[in-house]
Formats: structure tokens, C-alpha cells, sequence
């Protein structure tokens, strides 16, 4: 009696989540001769209730040490522990010592080591494991059980077609389908952007006898803010009431994160209202999703403002919610405003995020203060950050804005040794600076590269080349690239041909100009003035007057295909 009394006290400490008493309870009991395997099968759950798998293992070791022979129920305990710790290999590990001990698994040792996988996103084994569960299970409760933990590996892992095929066959067997089936789906379905098919399953889940819930609605509406369907979010949100389910803040905030993705910063905004209205609070994550809408759209003031209501709302802000007012502060070039809320992060104890810092160098570029940007740089090692190529794509920037080719050259040197892979974007601002600087050798050698990263130029690559060509009135350089664009499928625009001119009339060579001239009417890219006029002065140089009245001519023909005259090309 004192035993079953024992077992029954450590049972309640467990479901309390005390698990430090229950040892205190097991070790009680140890002394007075009562511990048998029933006692630590309790003392293995309070472990697992408290997620403290790794002091489970050590009673397991115990377990064996002290020689009591587990049963499956031991088992289970010891599976319950590593599930809530996403301990997937220990699991399996069990589970096969269990067989080895010629134990029959049960339909709960099956979900527990299928629910561990799918914590683990093991979707692989969760269907090998679900194939020897249904062997072993008659009961078609069991079926569904075991499917849905199954299929909450595939949501995990996003495996949105596995889980489709999973679910396809739980109705070929004839068994229900549970809530818990159709919500754990249509959550996959929104994990791989598949909001249709989520939506089509939430009708039939909507149409059949299951009383819906508002995780199966969430679910939902989380598919469509994944896919930028805001107005699909809305309506979800609004039919709620209609199911007698009230939203949470989970609906809101996924509502607001749709409004967010599409762009639509004036519903976010609006929902947001309305969800303070609510007797849901808006938490964190729903102001961050607003403060993302106003920051795309260049809203730094109200991205402040709303910054500032979280806090007089006693919410803790986020290193996400600073992120994307940072962010907010690069349309404006609001430098100065990013550094002070980049050392609010600090001040507030929160974590320093790379994503941070890329905004807040990003507001530097657009300022044109590269120093500053080179010195966030260079802090974010300090901060024992790793800069990523979205860093080094803006400090070069700002080295761009600046005309320093050189210490962009480096950076890209940096980033090199630092065996990231630079993008078309790291090499067109480093050929963009080049030619900015009129060094065009360093161009030309920057576009010969593309290759050897494994990266296809582009029209913005090319275009800065030809410029840079163009500027140093290396004519021949930029006939050969605009040949060597066109041999390499690299689309030319009026830019391309304008800047090839440019290069023609600064070497005085006019009659290039003029056959680079009809050879872009003949490409269907109409000159621009600009363009028209760099021909005009190319034949002037070159005192061809015959040339000049042609054109002129030819303009007067073709005006209303032109764009208005500039002042530069004029």
C-alpha cells in the first residue's frame, strides 16, 4: 500500500510539472525499499512533462542498473521525455531496445516515437514507422492517431504532396478523418504556398461532421498570408463568427501578416485597429507584421509611432520589431534615427540580429554616409556577428555612391576569403564603381569573372561595362561587348547601345555612332534623345555636317517615337 501510495504522489508532482520533486519522492523511496519499475515509470513521466528528457535518460540508466525489467510503459515514459525534446534518434533507439526485449508496442509508444520525428521533421521514418503501426494496430482510432502524427512530420518538413498522398489513403481505408487531420494538412499546404488546395481542404473539413475549430481556421489563414492572399486572410478572419469561433491573436496577427506581404499597409494598419478594439490584445509578433507593412512602404514615421505603442502597451519589442524599423528608416535615409535604435537593441538586452545590421548599413548606403556603413561593418564582427552577402552588398554600395573603387574591390576580396558566394548584385556594384571611377580595365576583368562564380551577367552588368568603356573612350572595348552580349544572350536595352555610342563619340569615331545608331532602330529599340544627341556631337567632332543634317532630319521623322529631349543629349 505504501508503494501504490508512493507511485500515486510522484504521479501528481509529475502532472504539476514538478519533476525535482518527484526525484525527491523517487529517492524517498528508494530508502525505504519501496522503488520498483512503477515508481520510476512515474518518476520518467514527470521528466516528460517538464521537457527534461535529459535527466530521464539518466533515471533510465538507473532502471537498468538497478536491474528491474522495464515494460512497455516504462518505455512509453522514457519515448514521452525525448518527444518533448525533439530527442528523435534516442527515440529510436528505445523503440528498437523495446523490440529487442520482445515487447509489443503500443498505439502510444507508435505516436510518440512518430510525434518525435515529426518534431524532428524525420518525415521518411515517420511513414516507415507509420507502415509497422498499422500493422500492428486494429483499431481505426489507432489508424488515425498514428496518421496524424505522421502527418505533422510532413507539415514540419513541408512536404505538403507526402502529406496530400497520406491523407488520400487514410480515406481509401475508410477511416475519418479527424480535426486534427485536416488542420495538421492544411497547415503543410500553407508551409509549400499551396493556399488553394489548404482552402479546398478547409471546405470539405467545413462540410463534413467535424466541429472546426479555431486551430483548423488559423491554419487557413495562415496559408493565405503565406501566399500574400490578404484578401482570402480577411474573409476567413470575418466568417469566424459565423462557426461561433472567436479569433485569437494568432488570427489577427496572420491576418495582418497577409495584409503585410501584399503590401497593403492601410489594412494592416486597419486591422490592426480593430484588434485593439477586440478583447484580444495584439502581441509582438502582430505589431511586427504592421511595422513590416509601413516599413515597405516607406512609412518610417508611423513605423516609429507603432514602435513606440508597444512599449506603452507594456509589450517587450523584439530584435524583429527594431529590424524593421531600421528598415523603415533606409527609404528615408533616416541614418541617424537606425544607429540610435540599433543601440536600443543593446540597451534593452535584446539580441543583436545580422538582419539588424544589414538594415541599418542599408540606411548608411542610402544616406551616402559609407564611412558609417564600413563601421557597422565592422562592428558586427565585434558583436561576433558573421556578415552575410546582403552586408557586403550594401557596404559596397555605399563604396559605389562614393566613386571608391578600390575599397569596394576589397570588400569583395573579403568576401571571397571569407568563402560566401557573392551575387550578380556584389559584382554589378563593384562594375558599377569601376565605372564610376573611369576604371574600366577593373570593369572589364570584374564581368570576366561572372563565369568563374558560377553567375550569368546580366543587362545591369553589361551596361555598367559598356560605361565604363564608354567614359575612357575605349570605342573598340564596347563594340566588343555589346558583340559579346549578343553572342551571349544577354539582353540589350537603349542603355546598352546609348552607352556604346557615348564611347564611339568620345574617340570622335562617328561613323560607328551612326551604325550603332540604325542597328538599335533595327533591334526595334528606338534611340532616345540622348542617345540621337551623342551621334549629333560625334558628327559635329568629326566636321561632317552632311552627317548632322541627316540626323536632324531623321529626328523630325521619328519624333513622336522619341522621349522629350534632355538637356545633356540635346
Amino acid at each position: 500500500m505504501a508503494s501504490v501510495a508512493c507511485n500515486r504522489a510522484i504521479s501528481a508532482e509529475g502532472r504539476a510539472k514538478h519533476w525535482e520533486a518527484a526525484v525527491s519522492l523517487l529517492r524517498g523511496a528508494e530508502e525505504h525499499g519501496l522503488a520498483d519499475v512503477v515508481t520510476y515509470t512515474a518518476v520518467l513521466s514527470a521528466c516528460a512533462f517538464a521537457s527534461h528528457w535529459g535527466r530521464a535518460i539518466e533515471l533510465w540508466v538507473e532502471v537498468k542498473a538497478n536491474g528491474l525489467e522495464a515494460d512497455i510503459q516504462t518505455y512509453n515514459a522514457a519515448l514521452g521525455a525525448c518527444e518533448k525534446s525533439s530527442a528523435w534518434e534516442e527515440a529510436l533507439s528505445l523503440l528498437a531496445e523495446a523490440r529487442r526485449a520482445k515487447l509489443q508496442p503500443t498505439g502510444a509508444t507508435y505516436c510518440t516515437c512518430l510525434g518525435v520525428c515529426g518534431k524532428a521533421s524525420q518525415w521518411q521514418l515517420a511513414f516507415a514507422l507509420l507502415g509497422e503501426a498499422e500493422c500492428a494496430q486494429n483499431s481505426k482510432e489507432g489508424d488515425v492517431r498514428t496518421s496524424n502524427a505522421a502527418l505533422s512530420a510532413c507539415d514540419r518538413a513541408s512536404e505538403w504532396a507526402q502529406g496530400l498522398s497520406l491523407f488520400k489513403e487514410v480515406r481509401r481505408k475508410q477511416v475519418q478523418p479527424s480535426v486534427v487531420t485536416f488542420s495538421t494538412l492544411i497547415s503543410a499546404c500553407g508551409r509549400g504556398s499551396e493556399w488553394q488546395l489548404a482552402l479546398c481542404l478547409l471546405e470539405e473539413a467545413l462540410n463534413s461532421k467535424l466541429q472546426i475549430n479555431t486551430i483548423t481556421m488559423n491554419s487557413a489563414i495562415s496559408a493565405c498570408e503565406k501566399a500574400a492572399q490578404w484578401q482570402w486572410a480577411l474573409l476567413l478572419l470575418g466568417t469566424l463568427a459565423a462557426w461561433q469561433l472567436e479569433a485569437t491573436v494568432v488570427s489577427w496577427s496572420a491576418a495582418v501578416s497577409a495584409c503585410e506581404k501584399a503590401g497593403q499597409w492601410q489594412a494592416s494598419l486597419s486591422l490592426l485597429r480593430e484588434a485593439r478594439s477586440s478583447h484580444v490584445h495584439p502581441n509582438a509578433i502582430t505589431y511586427n507584421a504592421a511595422i513590416s507593412a509601413c516599413a515597405a512602404a516607406g512609412l518610417w514615421q508611423r513605423s516609429l509611432m507603432l514602435l513606440e505603442e508597444i512599449t506603452d502597451r507594456l509589450l517587450q519589442p523584439t530584435e524583429v520589431t527594431y529590424a524593421a524599423v531600421i528598415s523603415a528608416c533606409e527609404v528615408a535615409a533616416e541614418w541617424h534615427l537606425a544607429l540610435s535604435l540599433l543601440q536600443k537593441l543593446t540597451v534593452q538586452h535584446l539580441r543583436l540580429s545580422t538582419v539588424a545590421f544589414n538594415a541599418a548599413i542599408s540606411t548608411c548606403t542610402r544616406a551616402a554616409e559609407w564611412q558609417q556603413a564600413l563601421q557597422l561593418l565592422v562592428l558586427m564582427e565585434v558583436r561576433q556577428l558573421c556578415p552575410d552577402v546582403t552586408s557586403y552588398n550594401a557596404a559596397i554600395s555605399a563604396c559605389e555612391r562614393v566613386l571608391d573603387w578600390t575599397r569596394a574591390l576589397a570588400l569583395l576580396g573579403d568576401l571571397d576569403a571569407r568563402s560566401l558566394q557573392a551575387t550578380v548584385i556584389t559584382v554589378g556594384a563593384c562594375i558599377s564603381a569601376c565605372e564610376k571611377a573611369a576604371h574600366w580595365s577593373s570593369a572589364l576583368s570584374l564581368l570576366d569573372s561572372l563565369p568563374t562564380r558560377r553567375l550569368s551577367p546580366n543587362t545591369i552588368t553589361l551596361n555598367a561595362s559598356l560605361s565604363a568603356c564608354a567614359g575612357a573612350a575605349q570605342w573598340h572595348q564596347a563594340l566588343g561587348l555589346l558583340r559579346w552580349g549578343a553572342a551571349s544572350a544577354v539582353e540589350t536595352d537603349q542603355i546598352s547601345y546609348s552607352a556604346a555610342v557615348e564611347g564611339c563619340e568620345q574617340a570622335g569615331e562617328w561613323e560607328h555612332a551612326l551604325s550603332l545608331l540604325w542597328e538599335a532602330s533595327d533591334c526595334s529599340l528606338n534611340p532616345d534623345a540622348t542617345t540621337f544627341g551623342l551621334a549629333l556631337r560625334a558628327g559635329e567632332g568629326a566636321g561632317e555636317l552632311r552627317v548632322v543634317s541627316s540626323l536632324l532630319g531623321e529626328v523630325r521623322t521619328s519624333f513622336h517615337k522619341l522621349a522629350p529631349f534632355s538637356r545633356e543629349g540635346a
